[in-house]
């Protein structure tokens, strides 16, 4: 799959996440993506803000905070 470009819509977030454009709505307003920028008719997301986000979360679920998850994930 070829690199998405800087700012991009949300069928191709969608297409580079291998998840629907519904999954990405829901997670913008959950706020595990961040919001897009608008201008004009148009709405965008910055890929590398996407990026950095979805790492964020991979880091957040490999090191659970909360201790009864942590002593979960030891086991």
């Amino acid at each position: 799959m070829p690199a998405p470009p800087e700012y991009c819509s949300i069928k191709t977030i969608a297409e580079q996440l291998d998840c629907s454009v519904s999954t990405v709505e829901s997670y913008t307003n959950r706020g595990l993506l961040p919001q897009p920028k608008k201008r004009g008719t148009l709405v965008r997301w910055k890929w590398s803000e996407v990026q950095e986000m979805m790492d964020g979360l991979a880091e957040v679920e490999q090191e659970p905070q909360d201790p009864i998850l942590r002593a979960i994930h030891a086991r």
